[in-house]
């Protein structure tokens, strides 16, 4: 029993060990009784020696902090970095503004008195005071005289504390929600009066990189925000759900790390003179900007660049670009697709949407019969749009061309017919180029 209790005492001394002294100090400072947590997946209650309110699902600690700060603590956020918890507070002068503490009385300060005066910086009615961390930076949002309600960021600093971004101008408060950290970017969820919906927009921490996401596979998404949060940011990628009318509920991804500083505002392709593709876009914004790279795919998979163009400049009006990719029918594929890829001078880059071009109706069919051949066969070339005439050669095994001739056909439907009676027993190769770009290798064996 002896050496039972010994054990007994030397883990409780392990156990004071590792105790997190920060938080230790922090209950004694506060004068609070020993605090109980009840939490079975339900909203967690704090009872201490004060007093304890549930206000609309939210944790309200009223208590004393040196027996100044009288008011409430509704989101703390440990910064590893510093060594400092911050967190919204109230020294009944200030109103509810940016506080942090060390865990003593002496290490309680306030940050920054953003609503300067009486006035309060976080309304929480709003949902302000949620912070979000990337990096060395925790974002929030608060309200000054000047802005309203906007983005703010610090570093635990009165200087490093201010606005990221004044979006809503005039005084007029944003409708800001879900932040959350993608990699070293902050994604977040703007609502848009016009349009009526909430917008995804980044930011790096600065008032230029604060920009709507823009792509255009987002153009006629809603993004679902049923929850608290609507985002989740995994590494580099960034996952929401999200309603769509040829898609419905589903959820979605995409990265902000290469979103630049250009809005492109369309991007289009159509075929003309029945062989050609020609390629519209319309950039907004061109800051820094350097160039394209227009790339080609002929399965949506796999993409190649096709043509390099140099940016028109920081041009803060719309400006337009054109380019017409060449005889897309000899690809012989039914669809064609096209994407931007989009470089600045850093050498950041951005893909677009995919334009797709359509060649269904240029469907033409090549075919011999019969194959194997004794004597006669026949080549059909069916579906042809318009008058066209077809370059006809037919090489042997030894790469001599037996036939080299060119004959015209028909829209629609075609029938040549040859002769092979004379022919050596083999493999013959035979090629077939149109007019409208076209080319086809078929091999014939002949017995």
């Amino acid at each position: 029993m002896e050496n039972y209790g010994k054990q007994m005492e030397q883990r409780q001394e392990r156990l004071n060990l590792i105790t997190p002294i920060l938080l230790l100090r922090l209950t004694l400072f506060l004068h609070l009784y020993p605090i109980k947590i009840k939490s079975t997946f339900n909203p967690i209650i704090i009872q201490c020696g004060l007093q304890t309110e549930q206000i609309q699902g939210r944790l309200f600690l009223v208590t004393l902090i040196q027996d100044l700060i009288m008011g409430i603590i509704f989101r703390i956020l440990l910064t590893s970095y510093s060594g400092f918890l911050y967190f919204v507070g109230n020294d009944g002068i200030s109103g509810l503004e940016l506080w942090k503490t060390d865990g003593t009385p002496a290490g309680t300060t306030l940050v920054k008195d953003i609503y300067a005066g009486a006035s309060s910086a976080f309304d929480i009615d709003y949902g302000t005071g949620f912070f979000t961390k990337v990096n060395n930076i925790f974002y929030f949002l608060a309200r000054d005289a000047a802005n309203g309600i906007e983005l703010w960021k610090s570093d635990g600093t009165t200087d490093g504390t201010m606005i990221v971004k004044d979006i809503t101008l005039a005084n007029s408060s944003t409708v800001i929600s879900s932040l959350t950290q993608v990699g070293n970017k902050l994604a977040f969820l703007v609502y848009d009066n016009t349009t009526q919906k909430k917008v995804l927009w980044q930011s790096d921490g600065t008032d230029a990189g604060t920009t709507p996401v823009n792509d255009l596979n987002l153009t006629d998404v809603t993004i679902n925000d049923f929850f608290s949060n609507a985002l989740v940011g995994y590494k580099n990628q960034l996952f929401f759900t999200a309603y769509t009318q040829e898609y419905g509920n589903e959820l979605w991804t995409g990265t902000l790390n290469n979103v630049l500083p250009i809005q492109l505002l369309r991007f289009t392709g159509k075929l003309i003179n029945n062989r050609d593709a020609q390629l519209n876009w319309t950039t907004e914004n061109e800051q820094s900007f350097d160039y394209f790279n227009l790339q080609r795919s002929i399965d949506g998979i796999h993409f190649s660049t096709v043509a390099k163009l140099t940016a028109k400049g920081n041009s803060g009006l719309q400006t337009d670009y054109q380019y017409t990719d060449k005889n897309i029918v000899a690809l012989f594929a039914k669809n064609i697709y096209y994407r931007l890829e989009e470089i600045d001078k850093e050498g950041k880059s951005s893909l677009s949407s995919i334009a797709l071009i359509q060649l269904n109706n240029h469907d033409v069919n090549i075919s011999i019969q019969p194959n194997p051949v004794r004597s006669n066969f026949k080549i059909h070339i069916d579906n042809l749009d318009g008058i066209q005439q077809a370059q006809m050669q037919i090489i042997n095994t030894h790469g001599s061309q037996i036939i080299n001739e060119k004959r015209n056909l028909n829209s629609g439907n075609n029938l040549l017919t040859y002769n092979a009676h004379s022919w050596s027993a083999g493999v013959y190769v035979v090629r077939v180029m149109l007019s409208n770009g076209i080319k086809k290798e078929l091999k014939i064996i002949k017995q």
